[in-house]
């Protein structure tokens, strides 16, 4: 459980409400210290204790149930992606179904995202580990992506970190980041187990 990322995330989505947002009725006196809704209003709505929820937002709380974080989830009005980001947090998995694939094309909101996270370096994977896009940055840290610009071929993470010699050269961690990351794709198979590309990614590897 990743505590403090978890209390942090809850404190956002709490400040970004407004009492109208959920039905609330503020009175002409009600001023609010701070944006969104109070702490209480969410406990009430949620049905946990304030103590709690105090608790799960200041990081200090070791467990929570996955009813506790559905209800957190309902009262905060999160969508289907903020819900299963919450439930990743917690330490559930809440994955995609397998009959449902993910989509692969960049959105021009992922694109602003990427560019906007200039100089730090940062890529977009599908569902695959293909790396669909990427920003400036990574293209000045990694240039073998330059060759994939212009043509039909996607780059693999996976392959890449398996087999490519510049790519190896570049990383001084290179054996810890191959166990790392297969660890992390292992996770991210479950959500995926009948997908053909996953499996045809899998076979090629081994």
């Amino acid at each position: 459980m990743r505590a403090a990322e978890l209390g942090a995330f809850l404190r956002s989505r709490r400040g970004r409400l407004s009492p109208a947002d959920v039905g609330l009725v503020a009175g002409p006196a009600d001023r609010r210290r701070a944006p969104g809704l109070r702490r209480e209003e969410v406990a009430t709505m949620a049905g946990v204790a304030v103590s709690w929820l105090a608790r799960l937002e200041q990081g200090r709380a070791r467990s929570v149930s996955p009813e506790v974080l559905a209800a957190l989830a309902s009262a905060l009005r999160l969508d289907d992606v903020e819900r299963a980001h919450l439930f990743a947090l917690a330490g559930f998995r809440v994955g995609a179904s397998s009959s449902q694939p993910a989509p692969s094309s960049v959105t021009p909101a992922l694109r602003t995202l990427l560019d906007a996270l200039d100089p730090n370096p940062a890529y977009l994977l599908d569902r695959a580990w293909n790396i669909v896009a990427w920003n400036a940055a990574e293209a000045a840290l990694f240039a073998g992506l330059a060759a994939y610009e212009n043509g039909d071929a996607v780059p693999n993470l996976l392959e890449l970190i398996f087999g490519d010699d510049d790519l190896v050269r570049l990383m001084v961690d290179h054996a810890e980041e191959q166990a790392r990351l297969v660890a992390q794709f292992r996770v991210h198979c479950t959500d995926w187990p009948d997908d053909a590309e996953v499996r045809a990614l899998v076979a090629s590897l081994l």
